[in-house]
């Protein structure tokens, strides 16, 4: 059980950091290369396959016995988790970055933002699994409102003036607090459910999803409006 903790912890903080990283550059507006998340996902993924229990929740139940089999599910939960990131970021990059190029291979300002957030939610995602992805991006959200909000209100006046232009409002500067306050609070978060239980998961996850489009939505909404005034 200690290695296992310590190989969770270490391939963890790896993660965050590139999470921080990434953050530190898309918060001065500058290109974010890619292979930036690829270099922190690639620990989680040799620590998934050395030693398969370091995976946070497993992509099905019941977990399977066989070493050879254990291994394959830590990879295909990765990926499943990666893949709910890419899904989730998907439905809100619409209302988080207007106009942007749904192929993401433009390199127009909106798009950049967008692909970096995608990125970001799916490196994210692999670290929880597709079950929590969901929760996670909930978080992210909440935790990049209540900061960008505060800076918004009259914090800005307090930072040096080269603080004050920022890109602190694109949520890929966020994305590794809402990841840390996730893993924090674990066990609660998780447990939380909107509907129950009996309900199939996938069911859940996309209601929840569709709620935080919603709660994006009109917390665009009153930014454009709050501007205008």
């Amino acid at each position: 059980m200690t290695l296992v903790m310590v190989v969770q912890l270490a391939s963890y903080l790896f993660l965050l950091s590139s999470l921080v990283a990434a953050a530190l550059i898309a918060v001065k507006q500058r290109y974010l290369p890619l292979r930036l998340y690829a270099w922190g996902i690639t620990p989680l993924a040799i620590a998934a396959v050395a030693v398969p229990q370091t995976v946070v929740v497993p992509w099905r139940t019941p977990v399977p016995t066989s070493a050879v089999e254990a291994r394959l599910d830590a990879i295909v939960s990765l990926i499943c988790g990666a893949v709910a990131g890419v899904v989730v970021a998907r439905l809100v990059a619409p209302i988080l970055y207007r106009g942007f190029d749904r192929s993401l291979l433009s390199g127009d300002p909106a798009t950049r933002g967008a692909r970096q957030f995608v990125g970001a939610l799916a490196v994210a995602g692999a670290s929880v699994g597709w079950q929590a992805t969901v929760g996670l991006a909930w978080c992210i959200v909440v935790c990049g409102i209540i900061a960008a909000s505060c800076l918004a209100w009259g914090l800005c006046r307090y930072l040096p003036a080269a603080l004050r232009g920022l890109n602190l409002v694109d949520l890929t500067v966020w994305v590794w607090l809402g990841l840390a306050v996730f893993r924090a609070w674990w066990a609660p978060l998780h447990a939380l459910q909107l509907l129950p239980a009996a309900w199939p998961e996938v069911v859940r996850q996309l209601f929840a999803a569709l709620l935080l489009a919603g709660l994006l939505w009109l917390w665009n909404r009153s930014s454009c409006q709050s501007r205008r005034d």
